[in-house]
């Protein structure tokens, strides 16, 4: 199928083209605001990492003694207006899944709107804030940024990168040198580093390498009891293969549903008796729990992400921050 898509990918090409040559020569005008921005985002289709780096740098900022706001579009949500995403009020179903753990793990204001650049313009008249993190504004140019920073996920065959429709880029590999810093994730789970990395030296980029780390509150005592890998995600099969690292004699159980799903009570209560049936636990990832109610889950554990430079990688990208943003 995706073959036969292979002749729309240069339709799609020559209008990513257009749209950034009309954005570097100006030809568009780009909406600016006081508080500096940081533009965080990905080339390709899917899970980056963009949410664990996002909060992962927002709780950096706020060290450095930063007042800091995060911007996001609400994927998976009714998102048609502005709204502030409140940690305890908001429901996920109106601001998205990934805004409000956002919200609840950095405890900075979150906006959520149609279009990232006017919800920008409001949280800068709004709120006092020194820094505005825009969550996957890679690809949103009408607002000009401070800072552009593009993670690269290494999980990701570089020889199966193709333009969108018949692959995931959403634009040309080559136009991360449009990127302030780059920075490859998941590099402690891909066998594609030292290919990714050589893909960035024959376009003449530095980057920066970090991984990601698992916490899960499953005790270990448990390891051998099977366990169901509930998950709505752009990539279940990292999740899944994070779960059996952790657990190596637990079966894995897979329970795939798509990206930013809304689960039913039936299909919860299906995965609860299911799990009772096979005397297995169930653990999920932390956006996927924000999404489901309390229904008698006795054995519901989470997995919690968090971002991890490498060995001296994160004191170089933290002076590469400070430098950029002109912080002392």
């Amino acid at each position: 199928m995706r073959k036969l898509l292979r002749p729309l990918d240069y339709l799609y090409g020559v209008a990513v083209g257009v749209k950034n040559a009309l954005y570097d020569s100006n030809r568009i005008p780009k909406i600016k605001t006081k508080a500096k921005v940081v533009s965080i985002g990905n080339l390709t289709m899917g899970g980056a990492g963009k949410t664990p780096f996002s909060i992962w740098l927002t709780q950096e900022l706020i060290l450095q003694k930063q007042n800091v706001c995060i911007v996001a579009r609400g994927y998976g949500a009714s998102v048609d207006e502005i709204k502030a995403v409140h940690p305890t009020d908001s429901n996920y179903k109106d601001v998205g899944d990934e805004p409000l753990l956002m919200a609840r793990a950095t405890g900075t204001p979150v906006y959520v709107g149609p279009i990232k650049s006017q919800t920008a313009e409001h949280v800068d008249i709004s709120e006092n804030c020194d820094i505005i993190i825009v969550d996957d504004g890679f690809q949103h140019r009408k607002l000009f940024r401070n800072l552009d920073i593009v993670l690269i996920d290494t999980t990701v065959d570089p020889k199966s990168l193709r333009l969108f429709p018949s692959g995931n880029l959403r634009e040309p590999f080559s136009n991360a040198k449009r990127a302030d810093l780059t920075v490859l994730t998941k590099c402690n789970l891909s066998n594609f580093v030292s290919e990714y990395e050589e893909k960035l030296k024959e376009h003449g980029l530095s980057f920066f390498k970090s991984g990601l780390q698992f916490e899960s509150t499953v005790n270990k005592i448990v390891d051998g009891r099977p366990i169901f890998c509930l998950s709505g995600i752009a990539n279940p099969l990292q999740f899944e293969k994070s779960v059996a690292k952790l657990y190596p004699n637990s079966p894995i159980i897979k329970c795939r549903f798509p990206d930013h799903h809304k689960y039913s009570n039936e299909e919860l209560s299906e995965v609860r008796r299911d799990a009772e049936k096979n005397n297995a636990i169930v653990l999920t990832t932390e956006k996927d729990f924000l999404k489901i109610p309390d229904m008698g889950f006795l054995n519901l554990f989470v997995l919690k992400t968090k971002i991890e430079f490498e060995p001296n990688e994160g004191e170089r990208f933290n002076y590469a921050l400070r430098s950029s943003l002109g912080i002392h």
